[in-house]
């Protein structure tokens, strides 16, 4: 990669941006749509092209793109394999814009985190680990613009939750 260029997980991460804005909100459809289309076309890549995908992304997205699978039941957002070792971690790479998003709302933060790992990273300590750090970010967020947010020691406390239930 050239200085100035971007990852594969930052693609995912601006396609993912790009669905809540234009979405107004939370859509794993077309989230998925906006993945593919960066894999297939280049979509929001910072050379025009997909020019690496990881394995576990790959093979969900191939499935998502599979006509039968689309066209006999093209809501079913989860493509993912629930399989411990197919976790990765590149759910949690591009989860950012989804706490963002539901910073305001951090219970809404936490379980749109865990939903946005499900649909390339369905096992559950993918979607744990998605749960946690948004929460996380939530509460960093929610600090950082009203100011009675969580300060740093709080957030690296043991059993931290951004909604204050422990």
């Amino acid at each position: 990669m050239k200085p100035g260029q971007w990852t594969d997980d930052t693609s995912m991460a601006l396609c993912l941006a790009e669905s809540l804005i234009e979405c107004r909100g939370f859509d794993l459809i077309d989230q998925l749509k906006r993945y593919a289309r960066w894999y297939r076309k280049g979509h929001l890549s910072s050379t025009g092209r997909c020019f690496d995908i990881g394995n576990t992304v790959k093979k969900v997205l191939d499935t998502f793109l599979t006509k039968d699978t689309f066209l006999t039941n093209p809501a079913e957002p989860y493509c993912s394999s629930m399989d411990t070792w197919s976790a990765g971690n590149g759910s949690i790479m591009r989860l950012a814009p989804v706490p963002l998003f539901y910073a305001s709302i951090p219970q809404e933060a936490i379980d749109k985190s865990g939903e946005s790992s499900r649909t390339t990273h369905g096992a559950q300590n993918a979607v744990d680990a998605c749960r946690y750090f948004g929460g996380l970010i939530a509460g960093g967020i929610t600090g950082a613009v009203n100011g009675a947010g969580a300060s740093k020691e709080e957030l690296l406390s043991e059993g931290y939750n951004p909604i204050g239930e422990k």
